[in-house]
């Protein structure tokens, strides 16, 4: 796939875009776990779609991503207040690694963010909205 593979069009979770809407912002308070999906938009491709699954436990993060371009992986993250950072690894169809932010919105139910990174096809960024 391309450059960007995109991406991962966008994966996990997201530029600070917005602030975290009500709810406590202490760790373990909220919720990240389940599968999130929405729109990924990658400097020079068209918008897509992006769907994540999510472990959270304490401050830490897991899963694993994919999107509609073909591209897919796992990623890490860690939570502090009301932002995931995370480290994305694109394993399909070629290697990779992204780095990000999102903001945790709705209590949980919505990641907002930006993310960068290369894989085999090279360079990119982008920006993704998901919900659960």
């Amino acid at each position: 796939m391309r450059r960007t593979s995109i991406l991962l069009h966008g994966l996990f979770a997201m530029l600070i875009a917005s602030a975290c809407s009500g709810g406590s912002t202490e760790p373990g308070t909220i919720s990240l776990s389940g599968t999130y999906s929405g729109t990924i938009n990658a400097v020079g491709f068209p918008a897509g779609t992006l769907t994540f699954t999510l472990s959270h436990a304490g401050t830490s993060v897991t899963g694993t991503w994919s999107n509609s371009l073909g591209a897919s992986g796992n990623g890490t993250g860690t939570v502090s207040g009301t932002t995931l950072t995370f480290t994305l690894s694109q394993t399909s169809p070629c290697t990779g690694t992204f780095t990000g932010n999102a903001a945790i919105q709705n209590s949980g139910a919505r990641l907002s963010g930006s993310f960068s990174g290369s894989d085999c096809n090279g360079s990119g960024s982008g920006t993704f909205v998901v919900n659960r």
